[in-house]
């Protein structure tokens, strides 16, 4: 079938279906067990069979599914493409079967009869023979049991087909195709619908084609036919759900609405589902809902959660949901404002178990209540308020409709209490909380009991109406009045002005009244309501005293005048108020109103003293002595109390005088009552505050009974504290006491009570002190005890005259200093803090002046020193700094005759002094004495080394300690020398050394003069090592020969005689030691004869030419500045050294190869130094061999030197110069001037043909014999002629043409060719042989000479040599003319590839011969700068374009009549590549390997040289 026509083809197809091959073929095919080569055969039979044939395809599409044929036509997951190219048609029909048109699908149906591919047949089988392969698709099913199926059914019509043949049935011939059809029984139980399984269709997620309307519309019928399949409602759910967008008019609301009123339990929830996302999409179909009556099916449905419970909770939930949704409609507002009993229902809601149901019902009620307010009287019927009140939990929302609807008409007041109701109208949210909670606050009170009572009377009331409703869920609420709700928690509480006393009392630390004075007045007219109980009336003398204790601090009228004293004195003054309750709480109020006043003398004390309130306690204070069982009344301290906030009234002090009795005894009565001491001594210290009252005081010895009651052993701690503030507060103000105490008692005793600090009075009077300020003990408090004595029997006490004779004979004989006993400080307690210092300093420093006895000097410093090194303060220093400037210690410092204790605490004073900045400044100040002193101490020659430590330790401990120490006083007195001195010393102790290296160390980093001395002595390396004070230690002892430093034992020995001479000139003048000027006097002779170059040593940094320089470009200026200045006068042997570190340096640091100092300073005097005339060529052969390593380091590895060397015109004398300076040398010079020519650009030819270089380097040629100089003199004219086309013509005049080829080979070819005699190619008249090269040697050598004899200047524009000369050698000297170009004609298929171009003629094409003429301008040639951006470049030797731009400037070209053509088409040099013949061509094309940067040249308008 493959290989015939296509008559042929289409019969073998028909015979092939008549036959029922067909059949046997896809049996087989579908042949689980066929191996691969058969399945593969019976495969492509098949498909051979039904391609482009109708009938078999018709066939096909009865036996298979047409989705399934239209799904193996889908793109395969590895397919890019789904259309049949014409390519895979001819390799699968080979040219004989007709081909559809590429660019359409390959299968769009059964009726077109398209061709499937290869891979849509592989599909098609792949699915079909595979059991484990299933599709499971809204349109297309397919697995493993229809597979069996359609095997079965092609078996038997087999069978029949084959029956049939046996029994040569007439229609046994043929096939009768036409009515066989495979029926799939699995598909029934699918409930298919037109093209859909809608089983199928629910579980899948694909998009139904053609569209999910006309699959609603397939669904609603199927409904329609069979209601009770409730899958068929979650597929109309589904399909709603996933295209919104699709239903936004959905055209079956009213079937849904009939569905939604059907009660139909299954359909249900997927009717809601699909309603809800309706209303979402669209208002409009919102709209229809409602128009259709939808709102009643709903509100029936959420009912039903009455009865049903959490069976349908879901389906409440979700109609409450729709209900809010649709509730934001304005007109659901009016539609359900007019249905009483729709919104009864909604409200009723609030009763149903499902907590999703209730929370929804205010939102809706609000939104219906703010749009229709027809309702809003009567809302209260609906019994709203009854079924919120009941519910478990009352959200803020919630709380709010209350507060909006319920207080109308006081409906909440009936329900609760009047306080949790102003909550409610206060925060809603408070209310939320409160009312599923517990508060017992003064102004609330709620309960879990209250609200259990709440909600059990409210279900009582509605246990009816809950019954019916369970029943039914439509149920109507019938309201009727009720009376108000009445709460037993409150009916024992005492409420004033909406507080609760009793709580208030409990909680009156947190809890803060709105309006206190209101409540006191309120309290106030409780209290004197007759019938007030007693009970309450103590719950109002207790709030009353929370009030006083809280007290607004501003003025206010019912507070400082308390109107109700009398009532409460009555009640307190009871007949036997000791024991009373109620009088005590009386007294505790009177006390918190008296407290209450913070005004010393208020106006309520004197109201109370006015009611004759003193009188009353007073009295009551004496009935209570009467009895001692009345000691133990909780009263007394009350009235103690009372007493102590009265005392101090101005009215009671002038009433005291007049009192019967004197109010002083039986308060001193109570002072033997341990339990009323203490209340009783509060008294006494309040009445001795008064200024009037305390010489009353006095009279009665009360200051001296209460001072013998501080000494008496058995009196307790806390009344001899009482008593002593009674004392020191009449010893503060009474003068008759002070004078009394100050006889009695010692200075440091009295300070305690200046102090007024009791406590520590009576210890200092009970406790034996022996110290430099005080000596206290018992013999003393005899002493003392007796003059108490005497006074306590005196018949009256008016002054201190009766203490007259008294004293203390044991302190007699005490020395006293400055108010301390200072042997005692110095012998005994050197470690005493001593207060107020200052005194004591400056009475030893007096003393000190005129004291003569050696023992009291000794005690006096010693006494100085402890003074300043335990109780020192920047006062005290500041102090004692003002007052030595008369040198008191400074003298007796170096004075010879004191004592060594007292030159030991005279060192330590002045270690003091260092510490403190106001004492530092003098010792630091070189009239003060301090520093002369100390120089002349340990540089005198019987110092001992304890001592000098000492001064070291000084020293560092001020330079290291001290931030702000000027250190630079060390080197004006010279202290720094004896340092150094010890310094350096390897037999100085190494403790020593230690420190003195840390007072270096220390010194350097905080003073620029010290590093500058160091400096001069040694060298600034030395600073590199003063970072620790081993380190330089060990730096100092071992030699060193650095670049920087050097240091051995000669120098050494030398510094060492230098300082010691420093230190004896120093001791004999009393002079600042001149420190700045210490280089102009030392100068060692172990260093004079090293060369030195800045702070270099030349010689040093030559053996180590590694080593790291901080800064090499200072070092580059030194050598530079040497170079200029010093060089004529230096030996031999420096110059030696001078050029050795130049090339070490440049060639240990790069970069500064190319530094200007390099290139302006030092480049021009190296070739000035080789070209030099040398007199002794003997004396200085290694100088030259120095110069030239330096020049060839330079030239090699620095382009921009080259670029200096022929912008300077330094090439000219070094080529000259190769001439006369040794064979050797001249090699060398040849070949870096050869590089230095390389890097030229063609701007570089006219100076450098003018020059006349390249005639001294004809004439080494012709003169030499040497073959070094011979080949790099060839390499060197070689470059020059590699410059451009014009110089090798110009050098070709002077030779022959027949170089100009040569010129791009080796050396030793281009010798050969000098030395071979030929004849010029070009001019057959011009000789090349002996006689040629004798003649211009002649000539040369005559030009040399001349040129030789001028001034060594060249200006660039002169030419040298003169042509014209050549004619006695070349008689019709001429120039030779460029290549002709009608040499282009044999190349003309690459011209016309390239474009015209010269091909032959590579150079000419990258650099074009045209010499600019900025070349000629003198000014032009002297801008350096760009030169060595263009040699930089080597990716410009490809850019032709260059060409052009220079072809186009005819005013910069020298000669633009040679080359028209050139110049005219620019644009042709832009494929040199193309041009393989040309390349073979050696002297026409070959480029020279050894000139890769030769197209570097710049544009004529930009180069410079």
């Amino acid at each position: 079938m493959e290989d015939c026509d296509m008559e042929s083809y289409r019969k073998m197809q028909t015979l092939a279906l008549d036959r029922g091959d067909l059949l046997t073929v896809l049996y087989h095919t579908l042949e689980p067990n066929a191996d691969t080569f058969s399945e593969s055969a019976f495969r492509r039979l098949f498909s051979l069979i039904c391609d482009d044939f109708a009938p078999a395809i018709d066939v096909i599409g009865r036996m298979l599914p047409s989705p399934l044929l239209m799904n193996s036509a889908k793109p395969h997951p590895s397919s890019a493409s789904l259309f049949v190219t014409a390519e895979d048609k001819e390799k699968r029909l080979k040219g004989k079967c007709k081909v559809a048109k590429p660019d359409k699908p390959r299968f769009e149906g059964l009726a077109k009869n398209q061709l499937f591919t290869r891979r849509e047949w592989h599909t098609l089988f792949a699915t079909l023979c595979d059991e484990n392969k299933s599709i499971n698709e809204p349109q297309c099913v397919w697995n493993a049991k229809m597979v069996e199926e359609l095997r079965s059914t092609i078996q038997e019509e087999l069978r029949v087909l084959d029956d049939q043949r046996q029994r040569r049935v007439k229609t046994a011939d043929r096939w009768q195709h036409e009515d066989f059809f495979v029926d799939y029984s699995s598909l029934a139980d699918l409930d298919r619908i037109g093209p859909y399984f809608l089983r199928v269709l629910l579980e899948t997620d694909s998009r139904p084609e053609p569209s999910p309307q006309v699959v609603m519309n397939y669904v609603i019928q199927k409904v329609m036919l069979n209601p009770t399949k409730w899958y068929l409602y979650e597929l109309i759910s589904s399909l709603i759900s996933k295209y919104p967008k699709e239903f936004e008019r959905f055209e079956h609301m009213e079937f849904l609405v009939q569905m939604l009123s059907s009660q139909k339990k299954d359909s249900v929830p997927s009717i809601l589902s699909a309603v809800r996302t309706l209303i979402d999409t669209s208002r409009y179909n919102t709209t229809q809902f409602m128009a259709m009556g939808g709102l009643l099916p709903l509100v029936e449905q959420m009912s039903r959660t009455h009865a049903e419970g959490e069976d349908i909770a879901d389906v409440g939930v979700q109609a409450m949901s729709i209900i809010k949704k649709i509730a934001s409609f304005p007109r659901f507002a009016r539609v359900i404002g007019l249905d009483r009993k729709a919104i009864s229902a909604i409200i009723q809601g609030l009763c149903s178990p499902i907590e999703g149901v209730r929370h929804e019902v205010v939102n809706i009620v609000s939104t219906v209540l703010d749009v229709e307010d027809v309702m809003k009287p009567d809302l209260v019927k609906t019994g709203v308020f009854s079924f919120l009140l009941r519910m478990p939990t009352i959200s803020e929302n919630d709380a709010k409709f209350m507060r909006s609807y319920g207080l109308e008409g006081d409906v909440l007041q009936s329900y609760l209490p009047q306080e949790v109701v102003k909550v409610l109208e206060t925060s809603p949210l408070r209310f939320s909380k409160l009312i599923t909670s517990e508060s017992e606050d003064p102004d609330l009170m709620w309960s879990s009991e209250m609200r259990d009572h709440l909600v059990s009377t409210i279900n009582e009331r509605l246990s009816l109406f809950l019954q019916r409703l369970q029943k039914n869920g439509m149920t109507m609420f019938e309201w009727t009045p009720e009376e108000p709700i009445s709460y037993p928690q409150l009916r024992d509480e005492l409420c004033i002005d909406g507080i609760y006393v009793r709580i208030f009392l409990k909680k009156a630390d947190s809890f803060s009244l709105p309006d206190p004075v209101k409540f006191l007045q309120e309290l106030l007219d409780a209290m004197a309501e007759p019938s007030i109980s007693r009970t309450h009336l103590m719950l109002i003398f207790d709030a009353q005293i929370v009030l006083f204790q809280k007290r607004p601090m501003t003025r206010v009228s019912i507070y400082d005048k308390y109107p109700s004293f009398d009532f409460l004195l009555a009640k307190m003054n009871l007949d036997n108020p000791w024991e009373d309750v109620l009088a005590l709480r009386a007294g505790r109020l009177i006390s918190a109103i008296l407290a209450s006043s913070k005004v010393k003398h208020s106006e309520v004390k004197e109201i109370f003293v006015a009611k004759k309130g003193d009188v009353v306690v007073f009295d009551m204070l004496e009935k209570a002595l009467e009895e001692e069982g009345r000691l133990k009344s909780p009263l007394l301290p009350v009235l103690f109390e009372i007493l102590g906030m009265v005392v101090t009234c101005p009215p009671l002090h002038e009433r005291i005088p007049t009192y019967d009795h004197s109010p002083f005894v039986p308060l001193l009565a109570y002072l033997e009552h341990e339990e009323f001491s203490q209340l009783a001594l509060g008294i006494l210290l309040t009445i001795a505050g008064a200024l009037s009252l305390q010489s009353i005081l006095f009279e009665h010895k009360v200051p001296f009974i209460l001072l013998k009651s501080i000494l008496t052993e058995d009196v307790s701690e806390e009344k001899k504290s009482g008593s002593a503030d009674v004392i020191i507060t009449m010893y503060a103000s009474h003068d008759a006491t002070k004078k009394s105490f100050e006889i009695l008692l010692p200075q440091v005793i009295r300070e305690k009570m200046v102090e007024k600090k009791g406590h520590e009075f009576v210890e200092a009077l009970h406790k034996d002190v022996r110290d430099p300020t005080l000596i206290w003990n018992q013999e003393m408090r005899e002493t003392l005890l007796s003059g108490v004595e005497k006074a306590l029997s005196a018949e009256s006490v008016k002054d201190s005259s009766v203490l007259d004779d008294f004293g203390y004979p044991s302190l007699a004989s005490e020395l006293l200093v400055g108010g301390i006993y200072l042997s005692l400080l110095v012998k005994e307690m050197e470690d005493f803090p001593i207060k107020n210092a200052i005194p004591v300093l400056r009475a030893i420093l007096q003393a000190l002046t005129t004291e003569t006895v050696k023992e009291n000097v000794e005690i006096l410093v010693k006494g100085m020193e402890i003074v300043m090194a335990k109780n020192g303060s920047p006062a005290l220093f500041a102090a004692f700094a003002k007052d030595e400037n008369n040198g008191v210690v400074s003298k007796l410092l170096i004075d010879r005759n004191v004592s060594l204790a007292v030159h030991h605490s005279l060192w330590v004073i002045v270690s003091l002094m260092a510490t403190k900045k106001e004492t530092r400044n003098l010792i630091a100040r070189v009239d003060s004495g301090y520093p002369r002193a100390v120089f002349m101490l340990i540089t005198s020659p019987d110092v001992n080394e304890k001592t000098k430590k000492k001064v070291y330790d000084l020293m560092l401990s001020l330079s290291r300690n001290v931030a702000s120490f000027p250190v630079d006083c060390f080197l004006k007195c010279g202290l720094v020398l004896p340092v150094l001195l010890d310094l350096q010393d390897s037999a100085t102790e190494e403790e020593q050394r230690k420190v003195a290296s840390s007072i270096i160390v220390t010194s350097v980093a905080k003073s620029m003069e010290v590093r500058k001395v160091l400096i001069d002595l040694f060298a600034e390396e030395l600073l590199t090592r003063v970072d620790h004070e081993e380190t330089l230690i060990k730096f100092l002892d071992k030699e060193h020969e650095t670049p920087f430093f050097i240091w051995n034992d000669r120098t050494r020995v030398e510094q060492h005689a230098f300082i010691k001479e420093e230190i004896a000139n120093l001791q004999k003048k009393d002079t600042a030691y001149a420190h700045a000027t210490i280089d102009q006097r030392y100068h060692p002779q172990a260093l004079s004869d090293e060369f030195k170059v800045g702070p270099i040593y030349v010689r040093c940094f030559n053996e180590n030419p590694y080593l790291k320089l901080d800064n090499p470009e200072v070092f580059l200026a030194d050598l530079a500045t040497t170079f200029s200045q010093q060089y004529e006068s230096l030996s031999v042997p420096n110059r030696i050294l001078l050029w050795t570190a130049f090339l070490n340096l440049v060639d240990g640091y790069p970069d500064l190869q190319s530094h200007r100092t390099v290139l302006d300073t030092c480049l021009s005097f190296l070739v000035e130094a080789i070209t030099h005339p040398r007199e002794d060529e003997a004396l200085e052969k290694r100088i030259l061999e120095t110069e030239m390593k330096v020049l060839e380091s330079l030239v090699k590895s620095s382009k921009d030197v080259a670029f200096e060397i022929a912008k300077k015109r330094l090439y000219l004398p070094l080529i000259r110069v190769a001439g006369k300076i040794s064979p050797t040398h001249a090699p060398t010079i040849l070949e870096l001037m050869g590089r230095v020519v390389s890097l030229q650009s063609d701007a570089f030819i006219p100076e450098i043909r003018n020059s006349a270089a390249s005639i001294y380097v004809i004439y080494y040629l012709l003169t030499s014999s040497r073959k070094p100089i011979l080949h790099e003199s060839a390499s060197l004219l070689s470059r020059i002629a590699m410059l451009g086309p014009e110089m090798s013509r110009y050098l070709c005049q002077v030779l022959t043409s027949q170089f100009e080829f040569w010129f791009e080979k080796a050396k030793e070819k281009f010798c050969d060719l000098f030395f071979t005699d030929h004849e010029d190619e070009k001019n057959k008249n011009r000789k090349w042989n002996e006689e040629t090269r004798t003649k211009l040697s002649g000539i040369f050598s005559a030009q040399i000479e001349k040129w030789n004899a001028l001034p060594q200047e060249w200006d660039g524009k002169t030419t040298m040599f003169d042509l014209e000369l050549l004619k006695e050698v070349y008689p019709d000297l001429t120039e030779p003319e460029p290549e002709p170009e009608k040499e282009q004609d044999e190349t003309e298929e690459a011209e016309e590839k390239v474009g015209g171009v010269e091909a032959e003629k590579p150079k000419e094409v990258e650099k074009p011969k045209e010499v600019p003429k900025e070349a000629e301008k003198p000014k032009e040639v002297e801008k350096p700068k760009e030169v060595p951006k263009e040699a930089e470049k080597p990716k410009e030797v490809e850019k032709p374009k260059e060409v052009p731009k220079e072809a186009e400037k005819p005013k910069e070209v020298e000669k633009p009549k040679e080359k028209p053509k050139e110049a005219e088409k620019p644009k042709e040099v832009e494929k040199p590549k193309e041009k393989p013949k040309e390349a073979e061509k050696p002297k026409e094309m070959e480029k020279p390997k050894e000139k890769p940067k030769e197209a570097e040249k710049p544009k004529p308008s930009e180069t410079t040289h």
